[in-house]
C-alpha cells in the first residue's frame, strides 16, 4: 500500500534579501523575487534512482540510464553516482564552488578532497538534444581523501539552478560513511534535494531536520522535496512537521525492501508515483510527479555507436554492406564504415533499438513471428519499435559490459554464435540462452569520425577510478598488447585483437603536472608490472618504437591525455608532447602494427579509447 502521510515533529552566489535579484547563471540571467513558491512536486516530474556507481570508462550507465530518465522528468536525483560526472558537453567546462558561493556557505563540510564543493558541468544526452545541466557532490570518502569511489550524488536538470547548497551531516563526526545532501534551487521558488542516507536509526530524520532548517532560516518562502535512498521504510522514518511522504508503495529494492522515495516539506494531496522498469543496479527508480505521458523513444548517445563484442572485440556489421531487408548481422572486424554505426534510440521501458546508419533498418529476430528460439539469427529489418527490434541493455557491475537481452524473449540474448577467435572471420549474431558468457559482454563504443577540436586538456575523473583497462585503437579496433604475453623488460608493445589477457590490461597510475596545468597517467601492464615506455631516457623522437620497462619516475613513461570531440583521445609523451601514441603503418588488420611515438596529426591510428578488461 502507498504511505502518504504528514510527519509529526556550488558556487552560486548567495542570494540577498531583496525583493527581486537577477543571479547571472552560465549565461542565463534568472529573477528571483520573495514571493511564496508554488508547491514543489504539483505540475514537476521528479525521479530519484540509485545507480550503484558508473565504473565503465565512457559513463555508459548515466547515459543508457540516466539520459532515459532525464527525457522523462524535470529532476532526476542520482544516488551512487560513480567517481565524477558525466562526459562534459562539447565547449563546455567543469566549475566547481565552494564556500561562499553555496547558499548555505559549505558549513561543515569535510573541507579536503572535493567533499566542501559542488561540481558544476554540462551533460550532452543525444545528438539533437539540449545539454542537461548536472550538480555533483562528492559524499564517499574514499579512506578519508574525498576524491572518487562510486557513493557520491548528483541532480541532473532541465533548467540551470538559480542556488545550490551542500547540507552537512552532522554524524560525519562519528560516521565517516555518513553523507551530506546537495541542494538546488530551481526558478519556481522550491528547494529540490538529493539524499542518500546510511539506515541507521537517526540518519534519515537527521538529513531532513538540518534541509527544513536550512530552507526555514532562508526567510523567502520557499519549499522543499528531499528525493533520495532512505535505506528505510517509508513508514520507519520520521519526517517534519507537516511534511508528506510520497513512495509508490512497490519494493524499490531487489531485496523487497521500498527505500526509495520523496519527502515533501507540505501536503500537496494525492500524486501519481510510479516504479520505474529495472535498469542496471540493485534498486529501481520511483517517479513521482504530474501525470506522465507516454514518451518516445530518445536518441542514448551523442554520437553514433560501434556495438562490440567482449569476444574477440568484433563490432555489429551489417554483412557486406547490405542496406535491404534480411541482411544478415555480422560481428566483425572494426572498419569505419556506416555499416557499423548505430544509432541507439531507448524507450522509456528502458530498452533500445539499433538503427543502421547506412541501411536506416534496424537490428530485428529473423522470422520473429515464427515462434523464435534458441540460435535464430539475427537481421536488419524496417524499423517498427516491435519487441522483436528491442533490447534490455543488462549491465554487468565487474567489468562495465553489457547483456542485450531480447524484449520479445527476455530469457534469450544477442549472442555471438560459436564464439569468436578473431575478428577477421565474421560471425552471425543470434538469439541464446543468456549465460553470461563473453560472446554475450557488449561495450558501446563511438563509431569514429575525423577529430575537429580539443575539448579537454586532461581526462575526466572517471577514468581515474578504474583498476584495470585496455586501450584500443579507432583504426581496427585492436588492443594495446605486450605481444607474446611477454613480461621481461624491453618486450614489444604492439596491437592485437582482444583476448582478455593480462598482457592486454593496463593500471593507469594518474598524478597532477603542474609542467602541463593537468594530469599525466602511466601505464603499467597488468601481467608484466612494468610501464609503457619510450627506450632512450631524455630522448625521444617520431618513429621510436615503444616497449615495456621497469617503472620509474621517467618522462618518457608518463603521458598526456588529450580528449577530442569525436569522443577518442590522443596519448602524447610527455618527454616530447609533439609526439603521440601511433600504431605504426595505420594497419587495418587487429593483429599487425608495432607501437611507436609519431608527430600528432589525428589521424585514426592515433585515436584511443578506454574501454574494460574482460579477464574471464
Amino acid at each position: 500500500m502507498q504511505i502518504s502521510r504528514t510527519g509529526r515533529w556550488g558556487r552560486w552566489f548567495p542570494l540577498a534579501l531583496v525583493a527581486a535579484l537577477a543571479v547571472s547563471f552560465a549565461g542565463v540571467v534568472v529573477v528571483v523575487t520573495d514571493q511564496p513558491a508554488q508547491a514543489a512536486l504539483r505540475g514537476r516530474r521528479v525521479i530519484t534512482y540509485n545507480l550503484q556507481g558508473s565504473r565503465s570508462g565512457r559513463d555508459n550507465k548515466w547515459t543508457t540510464t540516466i539520459g532515459r530518465y532525464y527525457a522523462d522528468a524535470d529532476v532526476v536525483a542520482v544516488q551512487e553516482a560513480g567517481p565524477d560526472s558525466p562526459a562534459l558537453a562539447y565547449g563546455t567546462r567543469l566549475t566547481r564552488y565552494q564556500g561562499r558561493q553555496l547558499a548555505n556557505g559549505g558549513a561543515g563540510l569535510p573541507q579536503v578532497g572535493h567533499a566542501n564543493e559542488v561540481a558544476y558541468t554540462r551533460w550532452r544526452t543525444g545528438r539533437n538534444r539540449n545539454s542537461a545541466h548536472v550538480y555533483f557532490l562528492q559524499t564517499d570518502p574514499r579512506g578519508g581523501r574525498y576524491v572518487g569511489g562510486r557513493n557520491n550524488l548528483a541532480i541532473v536538470t532541465h533548467e540551470p539552478a538559480v542556488a545550490v547548497a551542500a547540507v552537512a551531516n552532522r554524524r560525519t563526526r562519528t560516521h565517516r560513511n555518513a553523507r551530506a545532501t546537495l541542494g538546488v534551487l530551481l526558478n519556481d521558488g522550491n528547494w529540490y534535494f538529493n539524499v542518500h542516507a546510511t539506515g541507521a536509526a537517526d540518519d534519515g530524520r537527521g538529513l531532513l531536520r538540518d534541509i527544513a532548517a536550512f530552507v526555514r532560516g532562508r526567510n523567502r518562502g520557499e519549499h522543499w522535496v528531499a528525493l533520495g535512498d532512505y535505506n528505510q521504510e517509508p513508514d520507519q522514518l520520521q519526517t517534519p512537521a507537516g511534511a508528506r511522504i510520497y513512495n509508490t508503495g512497490r519494493a524499490t529494492h531487489q531485496a523487497g525492501r521500498e527505500l526509495d522515495y520523496a519527502v515533501n516539506s507540505t501536503d500537496e494531496g494525492p500524486l501519481p508515483t510510479r516504479r520505474l522498469p529495472g535498469a542496471t543496479a540493485d534498486h529501481y527508480g520511483a517517479f513521482i510527479g504530474t501525470v506522465q505521458l507516454p514518451e518516445p523513444p530518445v536518441e542514448v548517445f551523442s554520437s553514433l555507436q560501434a556495438i562490440e563484442s567482449m569476444d574477440a572485440g568484433g563490432v555489429l556489421d551489417a554483412k557486406e554492406h547490405g542496406t535491404s531487408n534480411g541482411t544478415p548481422i555480422v560481428s566483425y572486424k572494426r572498419t569505419g564504415k556506416d555499416n557499423q554505426s548505430w544509432l541507439v534510440q531507448q524507450f522509456s521501458d528502458m530498452s533500445m533499438t539499433f538503427r543502421g546508419q547506412e541501411s536506416g533498418r534496424c537490428i530485428d529476430i529473423t522470422n520473429s513471428d515464427r515462434n523464435p528460439g534458441p540460435g535464430r539469427s539475427l537481421s536488419l529489418w524496417k524499423c517498427t519499435g516491435k519487441a522483436s527490434q528491442r533490447w534490455r541493455p543488462i549491465y554487468l557491475d565487474e567489468h562495465g559490459e553489457y547483456e542485450l537481452r531480447s524484449q520479445l524473449r527476455p530469457d534469450l540474448c544477442m549472442n555471438v554464435r560459436g564464439e569468436q577467435h578473431d575478428p577477421t572471420d565474421a560471425k552471425r549474431l543470434i538469439l541464446y540462452k543468456c549465460e553470461n558468457t563473453r560472446n554475450e559482454r557488449w561495450i558501446f563504443t563511438p563509431a569514429y569520425k575525423p577529430s575537429t577540436a580539443t575539448v579537454l586538456p586532461t581526462p575526466p575523473y572517471r577514468w581515474m577510478d578504474q583498476e584495470s583497462m585496455s586501450l584500443e585503437t579507432l583504426n581496427s579496433g585492436a588492443v594495446m598488447d605486450v605481444l607474446g604475453e611477454r613480461t621481461g623488460n624491453n618486450s614489444a608493445v604492439g596491437v592485437y585483437h582482444r583476448t582478455g589477457g593480462t598482457n592486454q590490461g593496463w593500471d593507469l597510475g594518474w598524478r597532477w603536472s603542474a609542467k602541463f596545468g593537468g594530469l599525466i597517467v602511466t601505464l603499467s601492464g597488468l601481467g608484466s608490472h612494468r610501464c609503457l615506455d619510450v627506450p632512450g631516457g631524455a630522448r625521444v623522437v617520431s618513429g621510436m618504437i615503444l616497449v615495456i620497462h621497469n617503472c620509474s619516475s621517467e618522462t618518457s613513461q608518463t603521458w598526456l591525455v588529450i580528449q577530442e570531440d569525436n569522443e577518442t583521445v590522443n596519448l602524447l609523451n610527455a618527454q616530447n608532447p609533439n609526439l603521440c601514441l601511433d600504431v605504426a603503418g595505420k594497419p587495418t588488420t587487429p593483429n599487425r602494427g608495432r607501437l611507436i611515438v609519431f608527430h600528432c596529426n589525428g589521424q585514426a591510428n592515433q585515436s584511443w579509447i578506454f574501454t574494460p578488461l574482460d579477464p574471464d
